[in-house]
């Protein structure tokens, strides 16, 4: 993909809610990209809470919740530094 800041670079895929927020929380999987689909996504604490209530797994309560949106690798880069929680 293509992005006005960042170039040309590869897509990532995150909930709204990290977008344009700061302090959120950064949730990554824990296992490696599938090579067949090897895109980073990510999600807040917010919609870690639904995941987890929906037995840690996306299904259409935990991806409606999280309304996923696409943005570029070098995005993604900037918002895990705002929103990853320093506790």
């Amino acid at each position: 993909m293509e992005c006005a800041r960042h170039g040309i670079s590869a897509p990532s895929f995150i909930c709204h809610h990290l977008q344009h927020g700061v302090s959120l929380g950064f949730h990554q999987p824990d296992e490696e990209p599938d090579p067949d689909y090897p895109f980073e996504h990510a999600w807040c604490d917010e919609c870690d809470a639904v995941f987890q209530d929906e037995g840690g797994e996306w299904n259409d309560v935990s991806e409606g919740f999280a309304r996923v949106t696409v943005i570029c690798a070098g995005c993604l880069a900037e918002i895990r530094e705002r929103n990853t929680n320093s506790d």
